[in-house]
């Protein structure tokens, strides 16, 4: 009887005759007539388009890992129900692991979120309409510091048109939100800064003319030592409140100098003595 041992198949780059090179696949097959072998048949056909289309989806394949493997950005890719797939060296160090390979050795994605319902509406988003973009969530880090991160997210479809996993691209948003809201709170302070500035200078005329009047009333003659006291109490107060004025116009602008004490009595009893006098000699702007 005549038997055949079942195919060899190989390939191999073969010189035709233009001098180009191509692949070829073959097929081989021995010929037995009883026990010896009598011969071969081969079947051989060109392969070269194929071998190019491999070439190119594996240089494909390369660069979209090397671009994966070297982003900035962490990019993961998961399950539908959230079981990691694949991950790059960026978003291991987001989350404070020290290879990929432990961010895969996780059960799920959810554990990542410092509220786990928050996946559920994305998830829910992904299945109706395919992708989820620049949503910010709340997640921890692996020693459970708080991470604020901004998900692109699409959905990868199977046979069928099924969903059968999700590709996911991270951003670490926590210091731009740390910076904002500082920023934030320094233009409320400086408002607030400028309302403070503002009653303060008003509140403080106000109290130059008290003070004034009170000097006045307290130097005239006749004044009973009932009355005197009183209006000392009258220039104490009106002296406290004139260092919380000054207090707020501190807090409103920190290069205000700092605070020094001044004997005000002594300073209005000097510019009460100056004016006493001009009035004494009778000086006016005309004479």
């Amino acid at each position: 009887f005549v038997g055949r041992v079942p195919d060899t198949y190989f390939e191999f780059p073969a010189v035709v005759k233009s001098g180009d090179v191509v692949w070829l696949g073959q097929h081989v097959q021995l010929i037995f007539e009883r026990d010896a072998i009598v011969g071969f048949q081969a079947i051989a056909r060109d392969i070269t388009k194929q071998k190019d289309a491999e070439t190119r989806l594996r240089e494909s394949e390369a660069a979209y890992r090397s671009l994966v493997q070297g982003a900035s950005v962490g990019i993961y890719r998961s399950s539908l129900d959230g079981r990691f797939l694949d991950v790059n060296p960026a978003l291991a160090a987001m989350l404070g692991y020290d290879s990929t390979a432990d961010v895969i050795a996780l059960q799920s994605t959810v554990g990542l979120y410092a509220n786990p319902a928050d996946r559920v509406p994305l998830v829910d988003r992904l299945l109706a309409d395919g992708r989820v973009d620049d949503v910010e969530v709340n997640w921890k880090r692996r020693d459970g510091s708080p991470l604020t991160v901004r998900l692109n997210a699409r959905a990868v479809r199977g046979a069928g048109d099924a969903v059968n996993a999700v590709e996911v691209v991270v951003k670490d948003v926590t210091e731009r939100l740390r910076m904002e809201e500082q920023r934030l709170r320094s233009h409320t302070l400086e408002a607030v800064g400028n309302l403070a500035a503002g009653i303060a200078h008003h509140f403080n005329n106000l109290l130059t003319g008290m003070l004034g009047y009170t000097e006045l009333l307290g130097a005239q003659k006749g004044v009973s030592e009932e009355m005197r006291a009183d209006l000392d109490e009258i220039l104490k107060a009106g002296r406290r409140a004139s260092v919380l004025t000054h207090q707020l116009l501190v807090f409103s602008d920190p290069k205000t100098p700092r605070p020094e004490t001044l004997d005000l009595n002594h300073i209005l009893h000097g510019l009460h003595t100056r004016l006493s006098y001009v009035s004494l000699v009778g000086w006016s702007p005309e004479g």
